[in-house]
């Protein structure tokens, strides 16, 4: 009786579910006018989705423990984050990330630097599975080496090519997520995956070399350290190695990362005139880094704490709006409107990027683009590999360039890049997202069918088969 009586005062309050989107929209607006944390929009927005939730007939005690359930589960992605904090402040003071950007400045120039940082951290990223450990291992060697009129570009390139392998790798944990969302296989899914990959994959690494020839005249190159190749130097870039290893063996990234940090604090402790209050302070604050006479810093806690209260707050927010039930009305309302297979595509797209940007978190965005289309996808015959296209080239590749996403903030975190600077070069989730609506409407034209057709194409074959 009451989960009934729940229902009806849902159904009450549908023309005020706008209400949560609305105020959350709001929120993000009004922090990037004033410059606040991104976390206090999402504040704002969980303001308003606990205010929906107990409009509909939710106690304060269930609004309580859905954010409860939404924060637990963004504890590990927050320690990740810190993780990674810590151990490119500690490659940075044990001079691993030094030697690394020694052996690249022998090769990479100006006229190569930006499809070069495409290239390897696309593979990379097929090799470790993670954009995060990859924007971790390359940014800074990188972008060191970069002319600072090439930092977005660049960056562009590195998130472009991190997100490669988040998509597309048989070590990644997106992988299998999405192939849950789409309830395929995983071995399905990355094939798809995989096939879908390669044009968007060359036309992006094309784009990069024709705007590398425009900066072939050389640049004198930053130097960080003063390192001599020598093979003690050498052990140095046995580290990012050992993720590498760590990562192919399906090790977790959590456990991967506390590796790395062993390891480099023992390093670190190597480095001579480093007393533990600096080493402590660089960990915190990251490694101070003059280049071309500014200062900036390189990994730290600091700001990766600013991130996870960010990811807390998505999660409460997530939680209570999933208690609300306001999210599921609104998409059932788009769909109803559907009568072709253009605007079913318009529409699914358009659901999985807001997700992107509403959930501030790339793998819920996923999960609730995935648990939301496929029912409306199955009543009108639609594959459920289109459903796999349409959230692994919006919700999972979009995220990266959302601002107040958990991964558009870590890339712009590591990177030391503002997300809204690298936004327009980050070409690899244009041209797989232009690319996946094509064949997702092409596959449409031919599935389409209204969900009234279908009953009653099912109707007809059940009374058929009686009748035999």
């Amino acid at each position: 009786m009451i989960a009934s009586n729940k229902k009806i005062n849902v159904e009450k309050h549908t023309v005020h579910a706008w209400f949560v989107p609305l105020i959350l929209m709001v929120g993000i607006v009004l922090v990037m006018i004033k410059g606040w944390p991104i976390y206090v929009g999402i504040v704002i927005g969980y303001v308003g989705a606990m205010l929906y939730a107990l409009a509909v007939g939710s106690t304060w005690r269930e609004v309580h423990r859905a954010s409860m359930i939404g924060m637990q589960n963004m504890w590990r992605v927050c320690v990740v984050l810190l993780l990674v904090g810590v151990v490119i402040a500690l490659w940075m003071v044990d001079g691993t990330i030094p030697t690394l950007t020694a052996i690249g400045s022998d090769f990479i120039r100006p006229s190569n630097v930006i499809w070069i940082a495409f290239l390897m951290s696309a593979v990379l990223s097929m090799v470790i599975g993670s954009s995060l450990a990859t924007w971790g291992i390359l940014g800074p060697p990188m972008l060191a080496l970069t002319p600072p009129h090439l930092l977005p570009v660049v960056a562009g390139a590195l998130v472009s090519g991190g997100m490669v392998g988040d998509r597309s790798s048989p070590m990644s944990t997106s992988v299998i997520i999405m192939s849950k969302a789409a309830d395929l296989s995983p071995s399905v899914t990355l094939r798809q995956l995989l096939r879908t990959a390669i044009l968007p994959v060359a036309l992006t690494l094309l784009t990069f070399s024709i705007y590398s020839m425009g900066h072939a005249t050389y640049t004198h190159m930053p130097v960080l350290h003063h390192v001599h190749l020598t093979q003690v130097t050498f052990l140095l870039i046995v580290p990012p190695i050992l993720v590498i290893i760590l990562a192919a063996l399906r090790i977790p990234l959590l456990y991967n990362l506390i590796v790395a940090v062993v390891i480099g604090s023992i390093y670190a402790t190597k480095v001579p005139h480093e007393s533990v209050q600096l080493l402590a302070s660089q960990l915190w604050r990251g490694y101070p880094l003059v280049i071309l006479k500014k200062q900036f810093y390189v990994g730290g806690l600091q700001e990766m704490v600013q991130a996870s209260l960010l990811i807390f707050t998505a999660g409460a927010f997530q939680g209570v709006t999933a208690l609300g039930g306001a999210i599921e009305l609104l998409i059932e309302r788009l769909f109803a409107r559907v009568h072709k297979a253009s605007g079913m595509v318009v529409i699914a797209y358009g659901i999985s990027i807001a997700f992107a940007m509403l959930m501030g978190s790339q793998s819920l965005a996923t999960l609730m683009s995935g648990n939301t289309l496929l029912p409306q996808f199955a009543r009108r015959n639609i594959d459920r590999r289109s459903v796999l296209r349409v959230i692994g080239d919006s919700s999972e590749l979009v995220s990266a360039i959302v601002p107040w996403n958990l991964l558009g903030l870590q890339a712009g975190a590591i990177l030391g890049i503002s997300t809204l600077q690298f936004v327009p070069y980050a070409y690899f989730i244009y041209f797989a997202l232009i690319g996946s609506i094509v064949m997702t409407w092409r596959a449409m034209r031919e599935q389409f069918v209204l969900p009234s057709d279908l009953e009653m194409h099912k109707t007809w074959r059940v009374a058929g088969e009686r009748t035999e």
